[in-house]
């Protein structure tokens, strides 16, 4: 399937496929949807949300799954994402 075919290439070079296409680009809109929620609302108010935490958690495990793609665990931790 399509899936097996990503993942099991022989040619698969990181960033080179559709998956890892759209984990960046969903890390980019994470981004975004942080820092403008960050700055639309007072850093304190933004604080006193504990969903802005769990947000917070999500972009920065994103951001470490593509700063180091080969961390332990880092695949688990990805799955944050879809409870967002």
């Amino acid at each position: 399937n399509v899936v097996d075919h990503q993942n099991n290439s022989p040619s698969h070079e990181p960033g080179s496929g559709a998956f890892e296409k759209l984990d960046l680009a969903f890390t980019c809109i994470f981004v975004i949807e942080l820092s403008v929620n960050l700055f639309s609302t007072l850093v304190w108010e933004f604080l006193s949300d504990g969903w802005n935490y769990f947000d917070f958690l999500v972009v920065l495990v994103s951001i470490m799954s593509l700063a180091a793609p080969n961390i332990p665990g880092g695949s688990t931790l990805k799955l944050t994402r879809t409870f967002r």
